[in-house]
């Protein structure tokens, strides 16, 4: 498969230059790359004139691939959201990535031919699959798709960098409020509501994947809220009010100390000089 992996990423250079390529995906080459969301409309539009689809709708908590079985499909999230979680050699587990609508599941398979994690749904999930195989052929004949496909890979790579690049320089609280803002960004993009998220992880799921202990994000979200970056809803400690989205992103972007140990043992220091900053910012 990886020999015909090299050969759909060639027949992505050549999307420009394509022929017959549908209306809806003229914008492939010379046009700026789309946004996954919009990118995964144009690829599951372009596959469904040409292969079989299946269409699950999946409630929360169920599997989507297990970690070693043998790949075979690939899998599109039409709505919901969903979590890759990797093992450890003592069995602990560890959410390695986070999937929202218009995001692949399964290019981690590719390289060995086997499922490299398990995906499940954190909440009610409708999901396309693929077989990986149709999506070669295909991409042989539309290089269309394999564009595509690519800036699909290629996008998922770049926020995997961004999260090593957040566990590696943030502070703990810092750490939190950048995951609120990316939550609710991507929430922002499928959904009216811009001052207000809903969580699917617990705490200690968001601690798992930043890297923190449960008494850490709480103690993360209390001083998020007093300092008035979020508001904790009547509805329940998921549901999150984001008053000012710009002052949330400016905190969690803001260079003030390095790592989690900082803020796990002085947040005030860290939080207090940090927030008087973003209020400067904002006028």
């Amino acid at each position: 498969m990886a020999l015909q992996m090299i050969e759909m990423m060639k027949a992505a250079q050549q999307c420009g230059h394509a022929a017959h390529v549908p209306p809806l995906l003229a914008a492939c080459g010379a046009a700026p790359t789309p946004a996954p969301v919009e990118r995964w409309r144009q690829a599951l539009a372009l596959l469904a004139l040409h292969v079989p689809l299946a269409r699950r709708s999946i409630a929360a908590g169920r599997p989507i691939q297990h970690a070693g079985d043998p790949f075979l499909r690939l899998h599109l999230i039409d709505g919901g959201a969903c979590k890759s979680v990797c093992f450890g050699g003592d069995g602990r587990q560890q959410i390695v990535a986070l999937h929202f609508r218009g995001d692949w599941i399964g290019f981690d398979g590719i390289a060995s031919d086997r499922c490299d994690s398990d995906a499940s749904t954190l909440n009610d999930c409708e999901i396309w699959s693929v077989s990986y195989a149709a999506v070669l052929k295909l991409a042989a004949r539309e290089p269309a798709l394999a564009h595509l496909v690519a800036a699909a890979m290629s996008e998922q790579l770049g926020r995997n960098r961004t999260w090593r690049n957040v566990l590696g320089t943030l502070s703990a609280v810092q750490r939190v409020a950048d995951f609120l803002n990316a939550w609710q960004t991507t929430r922002h993009e499928q959904g009216p509501e811009h001052d207000r998220i809903v969580l699917v992880l617990t705490r200690a799921e968001i601690g798992n994947y930043l890297g923190l202990t449960i008494e850490t994000v709480s103690r993360a979200f209390s001083q998020l809220e007093h300092c008035g970056l979020i508001r904790i809803l009547p509805q329940g400690r998921r549901h999150i009010g984001i008053p000012d989205r710009g002052a949330l992103r400016r905190f969690a972007t803001l260079a003030v100390g390095r790592g989690a140990s900082s803020a796990s043992h002085q947040p005030g220091r860290t939080l207090r000089p940090a927030l008087s900053v973003v209020r400067a910012l904002s006028h």
